[in-house]
């Protein structure tokens, strides 16, 4: 009897392990799409995991492991800024319809996986370049361009980027924001504007926009009537990053006074930036919008392009394409707001003091309801897919589908 010993004991440590294994939580992720996703962002409410936590779980990390046990890049995103993360998000790549199964295990917050940095948000600040220092926070009034002997800003603004493009913004009334392309997947921000020159091509990528007197790069304004008025936050603004991390890096900034045609408005700009992903997203909140304002944004029109608008999915995209860049080469850009929001699309003045040579949407927009709309930007040089312009289209429609179907979750 005692031979049979040894295949009772390795049975019941096969059984016990499967049953361990079956015990353990898993996610359901399907892809709806007939199109492979790669780089595809998946957002977990935290609210989902609620039924999986015990006590002791809830003072725990849901971590996530593909069915090769292999960790998935994650990260815990704090929406609402009150110190408790609101939502869980991950990076994967998905086949045309492909349904996966997650494990899930709970961690105490020592034993969660680091994950290489993919995203960023970087603000230099300085009496000089030889001073600069990253800030997290910083304000300003009237127009810092006034006093550049005694205050520098790097980059003259915010930068924000992920391994796929960068873009800036002038932290002063002009309030533009830029695009860097670039050529490499490596965060690069927080050396640039120090040495060389960005508006020649580096080993990282350069500057590769002109923005004038337009909307740039999805710079935010005021259609009040008809009419353009830009947010200069002239007489207060308030940056302050929120997150940064392997797959989100979000920043916002406060222009808590400004006066539109004589009535006080307070505008809050939040922007985020994904991994893997060639757009931006920007979150727009108001506070004393009259009847006849609501949100505009654009792209510039400076140098000769091609301009279109379509529909795909959920979304109404507005773009353009040409050899619009400043390396002289191929270039488009878009912005894409949800179709029940689109107000209008229209063209701005070629000249004049104000806002000109823009191609921009009007957004419905209301008080304490956030505004959301993407800026995508796709540089010839960052990716051959963008060397014509059907190539630029075929991206921007995937890019409008997958916003338009989300990864569908489920336990």
């Amino acid at each position: 009897m005692h031979r049979f010993l040894p295949f009772l004991i390795s049975v019941l440590l096969l059984s016990s392990c499967q049953d361990k294994k079956e015990q353990e939580p898993t996610l359901q992720l399907k892809n709806s799409l007939d199109i492979a996703r790669k780089d595809e962002l998946v957002k977990i409410p935290r609210s989902l995991f609620k039924t999986l936590n015990s006590e002791e779980n809830n003072k725990k990390f849901p971590v996530l492991y593909s069915e090769e046990n292999k960790e998935i890049p994650i990260q815990f995103s704090d929406l609402d800024g009150d110190g408790n993360w609101d939502e869980l998000l991950g990076v994967l790549n998905f086949q045309p319809n492909e349904e996966k199964k997650i494990s899930l295990k709970f961690e105490d917050s020592s034993q969660i996986p680091e994950f290489k940095q993919k995203t960023n948000v970087y603000f230099g600040v300085g009496s000089s370049k030889k001073d600069v220092k990253e800030v997290n926070k910083f304000s300003r009034t009237g127009d810092p361009r006034e006093i550049r002997d005694s205050l520098f800003y790097q980059m003259e603004g915010p930068a924000w980027e992920n391994d796929k493009v960068a873009f800036r913004i002038y932290f002063d009334p002009r309030n533009g924001i830029d695009i860097f392309g670039k050529t490499t997947d490596t965060l690069s921000m927080s050396q640039v504007g120090l040495e060389g020159n960005y508006h020649t091509q580096e080993s990282w990528g350069m500057d590769i926009l002109k923005v004038g007197n337009s909307l740039g790069a999805g710079s935010i304004a005021l259609l009040v009537a008809d009419s353009l008025v830009r947010i200069t936050g002239e007489n207060s603004a308030d940056f302050k990053i929120l997150e940064k991390g392997p797959i989100k890096s979000s920043f916002e900034i406060q222009y808590p006074n400004e006066n539109i045609d004589g009535e006080k408005l307070s505008v809050t700009h939040k922007i985020s930036i994904y991994k893997g992903q060639y757009f931006y997203e920007s979150e727009v909140l108001f506070d004393g919008l009259t009847n006849d304002m609501n949100l505009a944004t654009g792209i510039v029109d400076l140098k000769p392009n091609t301009s279109n608008s379509f529909e795909q999915g959920d979304y109404f995209i507005l773009n353009s394409y040409g050899k619009q860049s400043e390396n002289d080469d191929n270039l488009g850009m878009a912005i894409i707001t949800k179709k029940e929001d689109l107000l209008k699309q229209g063209e701005a003045p070629k000249e004049g003091e104000g806002i000109n040579k823009t191609h921009y949407v009007g957004i419905k927009s209301s008080n304490d309801m956030p505004v959301k709309f993407y800026f995508y930007s796709g540089w010839s040089e960052s990716d051959s897919a963008f060397s014509n312009e059907e190539g630029f289209q075929q991206k921007l429609e995937t890019t409008a589908k997958r916003l338009s179907n989300p990864i569908q979750v489920k336990l």
